[in-house]
């Protein structure tokens, strides 16, 4: 039975947090993406309707008009992973009224190309 639970908490199969502040409704402060084919972030500063809603079986964003919804949860090491448990991101930091992540794309999750995309999220409450 352990190790069923720790198969089922690695691949994200069930959500387990060691930082479970994570979870809730943030502000964006700072959303800074990168490609593969272009070395420098670019940065977006949050708006004050903009927000990031991190669930234990999704992520939700809502920048200026552009809303995503990803399917991913977190596993034990604090990753965040698809529903395949594809390991996409990472809790960098958080605390009260901060927290630091970061997302990634190599596969072709967000997009049909498989190109590189990195996101580095500093969210508020």
């Amino acid at each position: 039975m352990r190790y069923l639970v720790i198969f089922l908490l690695e691949f994200g199969l069930i959500s387990y947090a060691r930082q479970p502040q994570i979870y809730g409704r943030w502000r964006i402060v700072t959303d800074s993406v990168r490609m593969y084919s272009d070395p420098q972030w670019k940065v977006y500063v949050g708006q004050p309707d903009d927000y990031f809603v991190i669930k234990e079986d999704s992520i939700f964003i809502k920048e200026g008009h552009r809303l995503d919804t990803l399917p991913y949860t977190l596993n034990a090491r604090d990753s965040f992973v698809t529903r395949s448990g594809i390991p996409r991101g990472k809790v960098e930091s958080v605390g009260a009224h901060s927290a630091k992540i970061h997302l990634d794309d190599n596969t072709g999750v967000f997009s049909p190309v498989h190109i590189g995309i990195w996101w580095r999220y500093n969210l508020s409450r």
